[in-house]
């Protein structure tokens, strides 16, 4: 049942090209109308708790956040799990990522870094890391001047 409401936050994400706080303020009163149907909402938030989401949903409706694609806008959506504790509940933001050229390009052999950081361990922030299929980041100490693009 709870993974029910995944699809439906998932349509969240994907805001509309206008870029005014009405769109922010539009999804996050979405959000929050779905959330106060989960079960764990419903659980939860009661007393002092219910007072304090109530707050902190005032505070959030309050910000005039004007660039609907900012990390704000989906960091101040995600606050409203983040009383509500359910492992189920499951919120992530698609990115279309509209100017990749600002990204640093690496320039060397990728096969060879590739096979140097499958060698680090598990605990180390060295490594590949993947968003789904939209990209990949990987993280790892510069050693040689003018690796960079």
């Amino acid at each position: 049942m709870k993974l029910f409401y995944l699809p439906i936050l998932a349509l969240f994400i994907n805001v509309a090209q206008a870029q005014t706080s009405t769109v922010y303020q539009e999804d996050l009163i979405g959000l929050q109308k779905i959330l106060q149907k989960t079960p764990s909402y419903k659980d939860q938030m009661k007393g002092e708790k219910l007072d304090a989401y109530n707050l902190l949903f005032e505070q959030l409706h309050s910000d005039t956040l004007q660039n609907a694609f900012n990390y704000c806008h989906f960091y101040n959506l995600a606050q409203l799990f983040f009383p509500i504790r359910d492992n189920h509940l499951s919120f992530y933001q698609n990115n279309n990522l509209p100017n990749q050229n600002n990204f640093p390009r690496f320039t060397g052999n990728i096969d060879s870094l590739k096979a140097n950081l499958a060698t680090r361990s598990l605990d180390s922030l060295e490594g590949i890391y993947h968003y789904d299929t939209a990209y990949t980041v990987t993280f790892f100490k510069k050693t040689k001047p003018n690796m960079w693009a």
